[in-house]
């Protein structure tokens, strides 16, 4: 299985008018012992293809669509991200656990 980065930021870009999904240095990540591991799951179109899902991967899938011009930055707390534009953006994370036929949303169970 692959995960298709492309897919959402096309999605959002098509759907969703003015939205820039995925211009921010975010992205989601492996879950495992560590807060934020390896491997990285961009939320946009970085032109280096998809990545191979394999069996017993657990991931946090977290993009960011931003209705401005899509840059954030981080406030003094280091962990608060707003829109540098101060229009609306919206976030939102659901971990997946890959199965050997499928995944499971783990965030919904």
């Amino acid at each position: 299985a692959v995960i298709a980065t492309r897919t959402f930021h096309f999605f959002a870009r098509r759907t969703m008018s003015g939205t820039d999904p995925g211009a921010t240095p975010f992205a989601g990540h492996g879950i495992g012992r560590e807060l934020h591991e390896d491997p990285m799951v961009l939320n946009y179109d970085a032109g280096i293809g998809d990545m191979i899902l394999k069996t017993g991967l657990v991931l946090a899938i977290e993009p960011i669509v931003a209705t401005g011009n899509g840059r954030m930055r981080v406030l003094k707390d280091e962990w608060t991200v707003v829109s540098v534009d101060k229009k609306p953006a919206a976030q939102y994370e659901h971990t997946i656990a890959v199965t050997s036929d499928g995944c499971d949303i783990l965030t919904t169970l």
